[in-house]
C-alpha cells in the first residue's frame, strides 16, 4: 500500500523549494534597510549555490510605474518620480539578480517572480461609490501616474517579455499580485496602495487588467 501512495507522484511530480524572495530597495543611511542585491549574494555566501535546481529562487521584481522593457534611468513620457534607481525597473531587477548567479556560478537555477505588478488607482472606487484617492502620507505616489489602461498593458507587456530570451531561459512561473484588494472596504476607502494592483473593483468588476489577461493567449509558449 505504501509503494503504491507512493508510485502515484511519479515520474512527472517534483517538489521544488523557494527561497523568500527580497523586496527591491537599497541600503538606508540608518540600517533600517539593506540593498537586495547584497541580500542576494549573502544567500551565495551561506550556501544557496550548493543545491541543485529543486531550489528556486524567489523574487519580487516591481517596476513603480515604468514600462517593463525601460531600463535604470530616465523617466518615461508622464514619469514624474521613481524612476532615478535600479530598484524601480523590472528588468534591472532580473538583470542584476541574474548577474549575481552568474558570478556564484550558478547558471541553472531558475529564478521565480513569486509578486509583480503594477498598480492604478485610476477607476477605482470606495465602498460609498465615490471615487477612491491613495493615501497621500502612504509614500506610493506612482500610483497615480498610470492610468488603468497602462497597467493592463504594462502587466502583460512584462508576460511577454519573461516569454522571450534571455529571460525564457531563467524566468520560472510568475505570479501576480493581487487579485481583488480593491475589494476591501478596509483597504480601497483608506487609500492603500495595495488595492491599486487590484484586478477587481469594489464591485467585484473586472478592471481592464483583468480582462486583458483572460483575452490573451494561453498556449504555452515552444522554446525559442
Amino acid at each position: 500500500e505504501e509503494k503504491a501512495q507512493v508510485d502515484q507522484f511519479e515520474p512527472n511530480h517534483r517538489i521544488i523549494i523557494l527561497t523568500a524572495a527580497p523586496a527591491p530597495t537599497s541600503t538606508v543611511g540608518d540600517g533600517s534597510t539593506l540593498d537586495d542585491r547584497v541580500w542576494f549574494q549573502q544567500l551565495y555566501d551561506s550556501g544557496l549555490g550548493k543545491y541543485g535546481d529543486d531550489v528556486a529562487v524567489g523574487i519580487h521584481p516591481y517596476s513603480w510605474a515604468n514600462p517593463p522593457e525601460s531600463v535604470c534611468c530616465h523617466a518615461s513620457p508622464g514619469v514624474s518620480g521613481w524612476y532615478e534607481h535600479p530598484v524601480f525597473y523590472f528588468r534591472n531587477n532580473i538583470d542584476d539578480y541574474h548577474s549575481i548567479m552568474l558570478k556564484n556560478g550558478d547558471s541553472n537555477r531558475k529564478m521565480w517572480v513569486t509578486e509583480f505588478g503594477y498598480a492604478s488607482y485610476d477607476g477605482l472606487r470606495r465602498s460609498n461609490g465615490g471615487p477612491a484617492s491613495l493615501d497621500p502620507n502612504a509614500g506610493a505616489g506612482w500610483e497615480n501616474i498610470l492610468n488603468q489602461q497602462q497597467q493592463a498593458d504594462y502587466v502583460l507587456r512584462t508576460f511577454y517579455l519573461a516569454q522571450k530570451p534571455p529571460y525564457y531561459d531563467y524566468l520560472g512561473p510568475m505570479m501576480l499580485w493581487n487579485l481583488n484588494f480593491g475589494i476591501l472596504p478596509g483597504l480601497i476607502d483608506n487609500g492603500r496602495e495595495e488595492a491599486g494592483f487590484s484586478l477587481l473593483d469594489i464591485q467585484w468588476n473586472p478592471r481592464p487588467v483583468f480582462n486583458t489577461l483572460a483575452a490573451a493567449p494561453k498556449t504555452t509558449p515552444s522554446p525559442p
